[in-house]
């Protein structure tokens, strides 16, 4: 009478393993990527309210906001809320409506305390922004392109 195999060899589970190992090593990189991505697409979603509300002011007076502008001269009374991923936020002292945005708890190293500088430019009917950043981190850069 032949002896019944009860479970698996050494070399079936040793296989199993490695097709595990090839799927988490190619996985783990993407997903880092995608959690990266999701995070600065949650700092385009926190400027918009500042860009409606630079936008709404150049249709008002018919030029961008003057250097030095206070958030209540924007319409906006209560600033912004804190967000985990941008440590400040500000439109510029220097150049006309442009709203620069401080980066934190993204990606160490490459894109955390970074800028985003957001720039306004006025059309006949609309406001055009453009964004550029002090990273190069490909991200970042994937990311702004798309806000252009």
């Amino acid at each position: 009478m032949e002896k019944m195999q009860k479970g698996f060899t050494l070399i079936e589970l040793m296989i199993v393993v490695l097709m595990i190992g090839i799927l988490a090593a190619v996985a783990i990189p993407h997903y880092q990527e995608y959690v990266v991505r999701s995070k600065l697409g949650k700092v385009a979603s926190y400027a918009v309210p500042i860009k409606f509300a630079i936008a709404s002011y150049s249709q008002e007076y018919g030029a961008l906001p003057p250097v030095g502008v206070t958030w209540a001269s924007l319409g906006i009374f209560v600033p912004p809320p804190q967000t985990s991923e941008v440590s400040s936020i500000t439109v510029s002292a220097v150049n006309p409506g442009e709203i620069i945005m401080t980066l934190s708890n993204i990606k160490a190293g490459t894109i955390d305390g970074q800028t985003i500088t957001l720039i306004p430019s006025l059309g006949q009917t609309t406001i055009y922004w453009s964004a550029s950043s002090s990273s190069s981190d490909s991200n970042l850069v994937h990311v702004i392109s798309q806000w252009q």
